[in-house]
């Protein structure tokens, strides 16, 4: 919230839990995909009538409004909105806030070696981005293949942890092991962040872009040195048991896995030199 305040931008967050599905979009269970979309669709509605944007930092949420609500639900207006006025991060701060500059680490230049999620790859691009860090002074390093290999819920499914690890040792894993320590790797998937942490790629943790930018504010909340330690620890792998148990209780607990992953985005009238967000 403290990188969009910077930005002149007034968050506001959903009053209660809400999911946008690719849990069950993901596992083919459409029925309980239209279900809960639609439930967050009425709750976004007003909203989204008076101009407002959804800012998505999770890129399978932000891929789901973006593409896949509307092949669930085709002709719906109110399932269109969300697709129109969903936007990433990196678009917000690029596309829809005239005048913003992003904060610069203290090196003012800094590197960056990036794991794009699947579904940038395939949906939401990844041209916003580049830009936003390159006027940010990080020098972002893609590889033009190698995925993380998790792929959502696949990874963690019996019979599966081979392929998935078989996926990351590819390219990501060897390429992270290669890294200095004190590299900052940059993710914005969960799935992609998970697999950095939970194998083996030298120690490394992925940062997403929110917080890669936001430790560079002057007074930021995340710790960490701007651009060249990344911000925080990520706690202990859960153990087997806790695992069997997150697993036995995802259906019911996905609605709340979601509700950090949507930002409400008002424009703040009044500042000057910036544009409000309802066209």
């Amino acid at each position: 919230m403290e990188l969009l305040e910077h930005a002149g931008r007034r968050v506001t967050m959903p009053s209660e839990p809400l999911c946008c599905g690719p849990t069950w979009i993901s596992t083919g269970q459409l029925g309980i995909a239209e279900r809960v979309l639609s439930r967050t669709v009425r709750h976004l509605a007003g909203h989204l009538q008076e101009g407002g944007l959804v800012v998505g930092l999770e890129p399978s949420c932000t891929a789901v409004f973006r593409s896949d609500a509307g092949e669930l639900f085709p002709g719906d207006r109110d399932v269109r909105r969300p697709a129109e006025q969903t936007v990433t991060l990196a678009e917000l701060l690029t596309g829809h806030s005239p005048g913003y500059e992003p904060p610069r680490g203290p090196d003012r230049t800094a590197r960056a070696p990036a794991q794009m999620h699947c579904h940038q790859h395939a949906v939401l691009g990844w041209d916003a981005d580049e830009e936003l860090l390159r006027r940010a002074g990080v020098d972002v390093e893609q590889p033009a293949s190698g995925g993380c290999g998790l792929a959502g819920n696949f990874g963690f499914e019996r019979g599966h942890l081979d392929v998935s690890r078989a996926c990351a040792e590819r390219v990501l894993l060897p390429r992270l092991r290669s890294e200095d320590a004190g590299t900052v790797v940059r993710a914005d998937g969960f799935s992609c962040r998970t697999q950095i942490h939970e194998l083996d790629s030298g120690g490394h943790e992925a940062v997403h872009l929110a917080e890669l930018l936001a430790s560079a504010l002057p007074d930021s909340e995340v710790t960490g040195s701007a651009y060249g330690v990344a911000p925080g620890v990520r706690p202990a792998p859960p153990g087997r048991r806790a695992r069997a148990l997150a697993l036995a209780s995802a259906g019911a607990a996905v609605g709340g896995l979601t509700a950090g992953m949507v930002r409400l985005v008002r424009g703040m009238r009044g500042m000057r030199g910036m544009r409000g967000m309802r066209g």
